[in-house]
């Protein structure tokens, strides 16, 4: 979507909690801002953590793994932090993967995210990414809450 069609003027970056000390092997923090798709007054939220998304290529780097976890876990505090609660979080190839999973354990007894159901879909099955093991050792926590230790290929 073009930036012509987003309205930003009237917004404030909101910042997310910090992933908790003791559950991540560093501590980085995102925010997110909102702005309003303007033909049709839509809002729209934005992730934002310079370190990790201030580049030229979405995706591509040596760092993938924390960037897209470090998204995902901002999306979901996200939701939180503005107390919206969807019926279902669609996730979209590996990018966000890891949200479906994280709903079953990490967030499975959290009350505001009973009742959010999620879907997970991948538009092209013939592209497989590999991403160093290390990057998911990154979050200490995700091997707490969850029993992924190797992703399969």
């Amino acid at each position: 979507m073009p930036d012509a069609a987003l309205d930003l003027s009237s917004n404030s970056p909101t910042t997310l909690a910090r992933l908790p000390d003791g559950q991540a092997s560093c501590n980085e923090s995102s925010s997110f801002a909102q702005a309003v798709c303007k033909e049709a007054e839509i809002p729209v939220y934005m992730i934002d953590a310079p370190r990790y998304f201030e580049r030229e290529n979405i995706y591509g780097y040596t760092d993938d793994g924390e960037r897209f976890i470090l998204f995902c876990r901002s999306v979901l505090e996200a939701m939180r932090a503005l107390d919206w609660s969807p019926d279902i979080i669609h996730c979209h190839d590996w990018h966000t993967g890891i949200v479906p999973n994280w709903m079953h354990t990490i967030y499975r007894d959290d009350p505001f995210y009973a009742d959010v159901a999620s879907v997970y879909t991948i538009h092209n099955l013939a592209i497989k990414v590999s991403l160093a093991t290390e990057s998911w050792r990154w979050p200490v926590w995700l091997h707490k809450a969850s029993s992924i230790h190797k992703l399969p290929n």
